[in-house]
């Protein structure tokens, strides 16, 4: 493992010239794309959303189906309902897998760098750690690659 984070640290180093919120930032750019990229090769789109648009259909037709007291119609609706959703993981399933895969290679070396991080959010004032600002620059970036990919 100490292996992986000097080889990590060396790739790296340019970005460590930076300070530490700056560095956070980027890696946690680059993960974030990386692991969007990654999902985007692994993961059969066509018929990830074929089975949306059929739950969605099936929402739908649950929605009436509970209206109207209908409790054999609903059972049959929801079954089919964990069968599509056991589908689109199937089809993402490989995606996710490689794409935290490469995350967690990346942790110990984030953990080592960045475990004594604090940073004051200004207007609220309090503290946060590294995790807090890797999680939000992820999730924000995460959103905005999703919004112009699909």
């Amino acid at each position: 493992m100490e292996f992986l984070i000097d080889l990590f640290q060396y790739l790296l180093s340019p970005l460590f010239t930076l300070p530490d919120l700056v560095s956070l930032i980027l890696i946690s750019l680059g993960l974030t794309l990386l692991a969007s990229l990654i999902n985007r090769i692994f993961t059969d789109r066509e018929k990830v959303r074929g089975l949306n648009q059929e739950l969605n259909e099936l929402k739908n037709r649950l929605k009436k189906a509970e209206r109207s007291g209908n409790r054999e119609e609903i059972n049959e609706i929801i079954k089919k309902m964990f069968r599509l959703n056991a589908q689109s993981l199937r089809y993402s399933f490989k995606g996710i897998l490689i794409s935290t895969l490469v995350i967690l290679l990346f942790l110990p070396l984030l953990v080592k760098k960045y475990s004594g991080m604090s940073v004051k959010i200004p207007l609220v004032g309090f503290n946060v750690g590294w995790v807090f600002i890797y999680f939000s620059v992820s999730i924000i970036v995460s959103l905005i690659v999703r919004r112009i990919w699909d």
